[in-house]
């Protein structure tokens, strides 16, 4: 329904040291709206994440562009380079506090 892949069993060391395994579901380019447009009235912490990552679809191209440039008018990667740093800074706020 929401066209995205799960990547399994992703190895990682917890802070206390502790190895452990971890799930993600990822979703690339135009195929996150679906996603996130249902989820986006459900999200407490991470909406202004959500909320920017709305907005930087619009200037993904159509024609198979993604949000790491490939793809879209000069003007539209500037605007999702802005947009995607917003959301890294949000992210480290989120994981700082």
């Amino acid at each position: 329904m929401y066209d995205g892949h799960l990547d399994a069993d992703i190895p990682r060391t917890t802070p206390k040291g502790k190895k452990t395994t971890s799930s993600r579901v990822v979703w690339t380019g135009r195929n996150c709206l679906p996603f996130l447009t249902a989820i986006k009235d459900y999200v407490v912490i991470k909406k202004p994440q959500v909320d920017a990552a709305i907005e930087m679809i619009q200037y993904i191209s159509h024609q198979g562009g993604d949000i790491r440039g490939r793809g879209g008018a000069p003007d539209d990667l500037e605007k999702r380079e802005v947009l995607g740093q917003l959301i890294s800074h949000l992210n480290e706020r989120v994981f700082n506090e």
